[in-house]
C-alpha cells in the first residue's frame, strides 16, 4: 500500500512504472483502487486519503466516460469500427469504475448506473459489463429486476456462452482493458454473491475457476486478483464456518456418518462392492446434512465391460476417431455381419489417425487418450521425415503435451474451451494378424465421471 502511494499524483492518478505521466490509463487506476477496497474488505488499513483521492478520480472518470457514451457515433466520420470498438472498452472501464467507486463508499454509484443503463440498455452490455454494475443498481427498481433476468437468461448455458468474452480492441493504451476470460467469469462470481447468492450456477462457477489453475496460479497477475478476490468472497459467504453432520442411506441400510466442524480439504470414501450392487434391486442413495455449511460429494461407478464391442459414450464429451491411408488399397473400411466397423489394411501402409474431441462446455485438465491396435505403431512426429499432420511447432495448438506410448497416443490439454477439436497423427500397421481396435477416450483427469468415448 505504501508502495503504490508514491506512484499516485495529486490528482489520484497513477503510473505504470513510477511517477504519473503523460500516458495515463484509465483502466489501471480503476484497477489500483480496487485492490485498496479489496484490501479494506479483507482487514488491511489504507490511508483516508487515498480512499478520499480514489473516490474524487472514479467519480471524475465515471462522469467524463458518461458523457461520451451518451454521443452519437459519427457514421461519417472514418474508422467507425475503430469508434465502436472505443465505446466498448468505455462502457466496460465505465462500468467497473461504478463497482470500485461503491466498494469505496461513493454515494452516488446509484445514479451512476441508472445513467449508464438510460444510454446502453441491459440486453446491450456484456455478462462482465453488467456484473460490474448490477451491485449498484437499487434491488427495488423495475430495472434491476430487468438486470437480473437477462442476467440468469444470459447463464443458463453460461458455460458455452460467448457473452461472457468481454469484445474489445487495442486501440491505444488509454482504453486498453486488458481483456481476459477468466476474469469475465470472476466478475460474474462476485456479482451473483452479492446480487443473487441463490443462484444455482455459483458453486459450478466457482469450480470452474479452480480448475482454471495451473500449477496454483490463473494465467497472469490480473486473473489471480480477480479469482482471489471473487473466491475469497464465495468462501466467507458459504464455506468459512462448516458445523454439520453427513449421513449416507444406500436404500433402507445405514452406511455411515462424519461430523465436519471446521473447513477441511480432507476427501472421506465410503465403497460399496459392485458384488453387493448386483445383488441388490435398484435402489436409492440417500445423503443427508443436518447443520450448517456447505458439503460438497461425488458418487461415481467404477467397473470393467465383459464385452469387447461397445457403443459409443458422451457423458460431457464427444469423441469420434477416423483411420485413412493416401492409397484407397492401403486401407479399406468395411462392417461385418453384426454391422461392427473392420479395418482391412494391408502391412507396412502409413495411416493418417484423426481424433476428434467436442464439449459444449470448458473443461479443464482434460486427457484424451487413443488407444491403439496391437499391430500399430504411432509415428513420432518430432523424428525428421515423420511430418505434423496436425499443425507445425510454431501453429496454435490446442494441447499442451503428447505422448507417443507403444500401445496409445496421449494429448493432454490443461484448459479447453467449448467447441470442437481435432488432433491427427501418422500410425503405421507393423504386424499381421486380427486385432482389436480400442475406444478413444477423453475425460477430465480430475472429474473422470465426465467423459466420452468412440465405439
Amino acid at each position: 500500500i505504501e508502495r503504490i502511494s508514491d506512484r499516485m499524483n495529486n490528482s489520484g492518478i497513477f503510473g505504470y512504472w513510477g511517477a504519473p505521466s503523460a500516458n495515463t490509463s484509465d483502466y489501471l487506476d480503476t484497477y489500483v483502487y480496487y485492490a485498496m477496497a479489496t484490501s479494506v474488505r479483507v482487514g488491511f488499513s489504507v490511508p483516508d486519503d487515498m480512499i478520499s483521492s480514489g473516490k474524487k478520480r472514479l467519480k471524475k472518470m465515471i462522469t467524463t466516460h458518461l458523457k461520451t457514451i451518451s454521443e452519437p457515433i459519427d457514421a461519417k466520420e472514418k474508422k467507425v469500427e475503430k469508434q465502436m470498438a472505443e465505446r466498448r472498452a468505455i462502457i466496460t472501464i465505465t462500468c467497473f469504475a461504478i463497482y470500485v467507486a461503491k466498494m469505496l463508499g461513493e454515494e452516488g454509484c446509484g445514479e451512476f448506473a441508472q445513467s449508464l443503463l438510460k444510454v446502453v440498455p441491459p440486453k446491450d452490455l456484456t455478462l462482465e459489463q453488467l456484473s460490474w454494475v448490477m451491485p449498484s443498481v437499487d434491488p427495488s427498481s423495475s430495472i434491476w429486476n430487468k438486470i437480473a433476468i437477462h442476467f440468469s437468461n444470459e447463464l443458463k448455458p453460461w458455460k458455452s456462452n460467448e457473452k461472457t468474452i468481454a469484445i474489445s480492441y487495442y486501440w491505444g493504451m488509454k482504453n486498453y482493458i486488458y481483456p481476459s476470460r477468466t476474469r469475465n467469469y470472476a466478475a460474474i462470481l462476485e456479482s451473483l454473491i452479492l446480487c443473487i447468492p441463490s443462484h444455482p450456477v455459483i458453486p459450478e462457477l466457482a469450480q470452474y475457476l479452480l480448475n482454471m489453475r495451473e500449477s496454483g496460479r490463473w494465467y497472469n497477475t490480473q486473473d489471480n486478483a480477480f479469482c482471489l478476490s471473487s473466491l475469497h468472497r464465495y468462501f466467507t459467504k458459504y464455506e468459512a464456518e462448516p458445523d454439520f453432520e453427513a449421513n449416507i442411506w444406500f436404500g433402507q441400510q445405514y452406511v455411515g456418518k462424519r461430523d465436519y466442524t471446521k473447513p477441511t480439504f480432507e476427501i472421506h470414501t465410503t465403497n460399496i462392492p459392485m458384488s453387493y450392487l448386483l445383488q441388490e434391486q435398484e435402489k436409492q442413495v440417500t445423503i443427508e446434512k443436518i447443520g450448517k455449511g456447505r458439503l460438497y460429494y461425488r458418487l461415481f461407478l467404477e467397473y470393467a465391460p465383459k464385452d469387447t464391442f461397445l457403443p459409443s459414450v458422451q457423458r460431457g464429451f464427444s469423441v469420434s476417431r477416423s483411420i485413412s491411408s493416401s492409397s484407397s488399397s492401403g486401407c479399406k473400411e468395411e462392417k461385418d455381419e453384426k454391422g461392427h466397423t473392420v479395418y482391412r489394411i494391408k502391412a507396412g501402409t502409413r495411416l493418417l489417425v484423426k481424433v476428434k474431441i467436442s464439449s459444449a462446455d470448458p473443461r479443464s485438465h482434460v486427457a484424451l487418450v487413443d488407444q491403439m491396435p496391437g499391430g500399430f505403431e504411432a509415428e513420432n512426429p518430432a523424428l525428421k521425415k515423420t511430418g505434423y499432420p496436425t499443425a507445425r511447432s510454431w501453429c496454435y495448438k490446442f494441447w499442451d503435451l503428447v505422448n507417443f506410448r507403444d500401445s496409445r497416443v496421449e494429448v493432454f490439454i490443461n484448459s479447453m474451451y467449448s467447441g470442437e477439436y481435432t488432433y491427427s497423427y501418422y500410425a503405421r500397421a507393423t504386424t499381421v494378424g486380427k486385432f482389436i481396435v480400442p475406444p478413444a477416450k477423453a475425460e477430465e483427469m480430475y472429474s473422470p465421471s465426465i467423459f466420452g468415448h468412440t465405439d
